[in-house]
């Protein structure tokens, strides 16, 4: 059997070992049940159709307009959520977005690979390996699933916008002389209505790879699209609901505080990333150093390049929290870390594919991956299967169990749905980190529970709270 052979056998492995714990938290998303806001926003968006029978105007739209004057400025988070399903269907969107980001990045990779290697064979192969790879890595480093893909709220503006902001890379680099500026003015301004820290992520990129780039064509569609996200931020951030939130959450702005605060949250995000995550950060690094050494083409001042992206992965990494600690300065929750987390893993896979070609020096690519090398993908990707899978496995267990309760309540509080007493109901309160139903009739999650549902209002029935 050839080198080369073999080698589609090793890529195949390394695509089945990253996809194992990928598939099983995808099939773990029809585990999802609603959660704090989603009572909240499914309810408004309820009562906006109903108030809405009689007229032409999509409730949809009224939807996003209502939230953005009344809550948030993030536009296109509110698009996603404004067509939040029914509980039982909250699985199908997570599924298609996991299976539309995986496609997109190879797409993305693939394109990356024509240009920047020497290798001829099994090109598809490798293109799928690193998409699966890199995403596999993601949802492995990720501080909580639970918040990134398990609540549909929170992958919704989170998540969503990772995933349709790989689209950059083949736009950018596309052949076709028109329409490709126009088209990504438009992503890059609805890119920015998901999140505040997506949208710092986005401005900090597009503005840093416009000032390194030299391609007049290339040079020419970032700053389109650097324009889009500019005005989408400016959309985003002139909405007069995100001052209603602000006063809601007592939150107090403090330009200082980020300053003093943000080393410290960039040196807890290493630790975790050092301390939680190291196997996948590992195997991302190695897996494209050996693909880069073998294969890579030969670049001049390596050491710049990789110094440069040493300083894009953590200003990446930094962008996302600048927002966060400027309006929230006391608590950064774990769903904020994911466009953070995103740049590190792209920026460690970045890191080794130039380190390799630095390490290499004039020597020239082989062409295809020789015995050792081959063990080492292989012994990588056994260790990430074997270090993610109980990861993937604990997570799912979690939400499955918190699915099986929540269905057990449900099914209760639709029997009492159109009562006129005070309902009381065993609580989720603290469950997978989230808000629910508390002694207080009046506390936001009540209320939200108790429109839901039909009730006048409801409380917990004094049991712990379950806590899967």
């Amino acid at each position: 059997m050839s080198a080369r052979v073999n080698e589609r056998w090793l890529l195949i492995l390394v695509i089945g070992a990253c996809a194992v714990p990928l598939l099983i938290v995808a099939l773990g998303s029809f585990y999802m049940r609603y959660m704090a806001d989603d009572y909240c926003i499914y309810m408004r968006y309820l009562a906006l159709a109903e108030a809405n029978t009689a007229t032409a105007k999509p409730s949809w739209v009224e939807f996003v307009l209502n939230g953005y004057m009344n809550w948030t400025g993030t536009f296109s988070g509110l698009a996603f959520q404004g067509i939040t399903p029914r509980a039982e269907w909250l699985g199908l969107p997570i599924m298609l977005a996991l299976s539309i980001w995986a496609l997109l990045l190879y797409i993305a990779i693939y394109v990356l690979l024509r240009r920047g290697t020497a290798v001829k064979e099994n090109i598809r192969l490798f293109a799928a390996a690193a998409a699966v790879l890199l995403l596999a890595a993601f949802v492995r480093a990720v501080p909580s699933l639970h918040e990134s893909l398990f609540w549909y709220t929170s992958a919704a503006p989170y998540t969503f916008s990772l995933a349709l902001s790989t689209l950059y890379v083949p736009l950018i680099l596309s052949a076709r002389k028109t329409g490709v500026t126009l088209i990504l003015i438009g992503l890059s301004f609805f890119l920015a209505g998901f999140s505040f820290t997506f949208t710092a992520l986005q401005i900090f990129s597009l503005f840093s790879f416009l000032i390194l780039s030299k391609h007049k064509q290339t040079r020419r569609r970032l700053l389109a699209s650097l324009l889009g996200a500019l005005a989408g931020a400016a959309v985003l951030v002139a909405a007069p609901g995100n001052a209603v939130r602000a006063s809601v959450a007592n939150a107090k702005p403090d330009l200082l505080f980020i300053i003093a605060y943000l080393p410290k949250i960039m040196l807890n995000l290493l630790d975790f990333i050092i301390h939680s995550a190291l196997v996948c950060i590992i195997t991302t690094f190695f897996v494209f150093f050996l693909l880069s050494y073998y294969h890579g083409m030969r670049k001049s001042k390596q050491i710049l390049t990789i110094l440069i992206v040493v300083a894009l992965t953590l200003g990446g990494a930094a962008a996302p929290f600048v927002p966060v600690t400027y309006v929230t300065p006391t608590y950064i929750p774990p769903r904020t870390w994911t466009a953070s987390i995103w740049a590190i893993v792209c920026g460690i896979a970045a890191l080794g594919y130039l380190s390799a070609l630095a390490f290499r020096k004039q020597e020239q690519p082989l062409g295809y991956l020789p015995m050792h090398a081959r063990i080492i993908v292989a012994i990588l990707a056994v260790g990430f299967l074997l270090n993610s899978l109980p990861i993937a496995l604990e997570a799912v267990s979690r939400q499955a169990a918190y699915a099986a309760a929540w269905d057990e309540r449900d099914a209760y509080l639709r029997s009492l749905s159109g009562t006129t007493e005070l309902a009381r109901a065993r609580s989720f309160h603290g469950a997978l980190g989230r808000e629910d139903l508390t002694d207080d009739p009046n506390f936001w999650t009540n209320v939200c529970i108790a429109r839901y549902y039909n009730l006048p209002a409801i409380v917990s029935d004094g049991q712990p709270p379950f806590v899967p």
